[in-house]
């Protein structure tokens, strides 16, 4: 994934009151008047919150967390409606952007290389060696990848069980989801969600 600079904010969907899952993921190039207004919007939602956690008054002027609350709802709105750009479309290879586009839809359900590439219509070696070419890494680290990364957002933005996040990741048993999570973290997922 390309290097991203930028602000986080971390919420769950119980803080919003909605669901928020669906809006998860991908990437928005925010351009023009999107970048500005999502920008300005985000500044605001930074100043309000600094002054909710750190000025003795904070809590009552923002009436609870309420207008926090509303702030971020309006926030993820107006991102939600600004296109959104498959990251996967930066790449030149069109078997790669193919690859990657699929990897974004199915990572959670497909694990192997093999089925990628049966769908894709081409060898396994052929996958291997043109994304090693175009991204420097293998198929499989690239699945691998994708699915730690949204193991990752899973352990840090709920409160599932740790099994219920290997479960919907595709891992039928919790042992083998910790051992793939700790390869790929270098932690267990219960001492990352703690660090965390």
């Amino acid at each position: 994934v390309p290097a991203l600079n930028g602000t986080a904010l971390c919420f769950t969907s119980a803080f919003v009151g909605m669901t928020v899952e669906p809006w998860m993921g991908g990437v928005w190039h925010l351009e023009g008047n999107d970048r500005v207004t999502v920008g300005a919007m985000v500044d605001v939602l930074s100043r309000e919150y600094r002054r909710f956690i750190s000025e003795p008054t904070g809590n009552l002027q923002a009436g609870g967390d309420i207008l926090l609350r509303h702030l971020l709802l309006a926030l993820l709105i107006r991102i939600h409606n600004v296109p959104r750009k498959e990251w996967a479309e930066e790449f030149g290879n069109p078997v790669v952007r193919q690859f990657l586009g699929l990897v974004e839809n199915h990572y959670a359900t497909m694990h192997t290389v093999d089925k990628y590439a049966d769908l894709l219509g081409y060898s396994t070696r052929t996958l291997h060696r043109l994304c090693y070419e175009e991204l420097g890494a293998t198929p499989h680290q690239v699945v691998s990848e994708r699915i730690a990364q949204e193991a990752e957002r899973l352990l840090v933005l709920s409160d599932s069980p740790i099994s219920a996040v290997g479960r919907s990741l595709g891992f039928d048993d919790a042992a083998n989801f910790s051992k793939f999570f700790q390869r790929q973290a270098g932690l267990t997922p219960g001492e990352f969600r703690r660090t965390r």
